[in-house]
Order: structure tokens, then sequence, then C-alpha cells
């Protein structure tokens, strides 16, 4: 898996502790053995006692025998055990990583809308700001008029050339058609 060395530290903790207890219980079963081929000594020189010590020797072998069974099965049990813990573990933590790299993605995607949507905010903002400028100048140009071109058609006499002008400013002349024509205004 991704992470190999996951509980393999624990494991290997349980395994020495089995292994004591294995080598332990080995001890006691072989100081008993022993002491058991002590009292067959003595009684070897007998044969019917020779063969009753043997026979409890051998039932105590199978006994011993029986045991180391037991203990194997039982390691084996527990190897197999903190095996499928680590399974499990590891499984947990490719889900919970998995997991976090779709919530890191759907994290990254929100952002991205939540800044796309700001920025259009912002864009309508400075439109409606720049709209609300325009009307405040069309209503401050409608409520005061400037009369300047009123005023200069009406006052101003006509004119029949540009040179004829002669004005320090520019603005807005009446000019005469030709042969008397009617007149039109000119920007100078």
């Amino acid at each position: 898996g991704q992470f190999p060395n996951v509980g393999r530290g624990h494991h290997l903790v349980a395994m020495a502790s089995v292994n004591k207890l294995l080598l332990s219980l080995l001890v006691v079963l072989l100081g008993t053995s022993v002491l058991c081929i002590e009292d067959l000594a003595e009684t070897i020189d007998d044969p019917p006692k020779a063969a009753l010590g043997l026979e409890l020797m051998e039932e105590k072998m199978d006994n011993l025998q029986f045991s180391f069974m037991e203990l194997f099965v039982h390691v084996k049990e527990l190897g197999e055990l903190f095996t499928n813990n680590q399974r499990t573990i590891e499984q947990n933590q490719l889900e919970t990583n998995h997991l976090m790299n779709v919530l890191e993605d759907r994290l990254a995607a929100n952002v991205s809308l939540i800044t796309s949507y700001s920025k259009k905010i912002l864009d309508y903002q400075t439109i409606c700001a720049n709209h609300d400028e325009i009307r405040k100048e069309l209503s401050a140009m409608k409520s005061h008029p400037r009369g300047r071109l009123t005023a200069k058609t009406k006052s101003a006499p006509a004119i029949k050339s540009c040179q004829e002008a002669n004005s320090p400013t520019s603005g807005i002349f009446k000019m005469a058609g030709i042969n008397g024509g009617d007149s039109f205004d000119v920007f100078l």
C-alpha cells in the first residue's frame, strides 16, 4: 500500500511479546520434562516402572507438542489480525486522502467562482456609478441651460465670410447665404 510502515511497529512489538511468552512456556515445559526424565532414570531399572515412565514421558511430549500447535495457531491468528488491521488503516488513509483531494478541488472551484462573481459585481458597480455620473451631468445640463446658442444666434449679425467674424473666441455664428439666401449657423 501507500503507507507500508503504518502499524508495523505495533506489529513487531506484539510479535516480540508473543515470542517471549512462547519462550518462557517452552522453558517451563522443558524444565518439567527434564524433571520427568530424572524421575524416569530412577525407574529404568524396574521394567514395569520404566514402561510407565516412558508412557508418561510420551504423554507429556504429546501435551507439549499440542501446546506448541495451539500457540502456533494463536500466533498465526494474531499475525493475520495485525495484517488485516494494517490493511484497514491503509485503506482508511487512502480514502481520507481521496476525500481531502476532492474537497481541495471543490474549494478551489468555489474560490474561483467567488472571485469571478466578485469581479462581475465590481464591474457592474463601476458601470452603474458611471451611469449615475452621466445622469447627474445630464440633469445639471437640463436644469442650467447655457443659452449660448440662442443668444449668439439671435444677437449676432450674419457674416458673409469666416474672416469677417474677427472674434477672439470660437463659437457659433450666423453666416449669410449666397446671393441673399437663408442664413445658417457655423462654428468658428
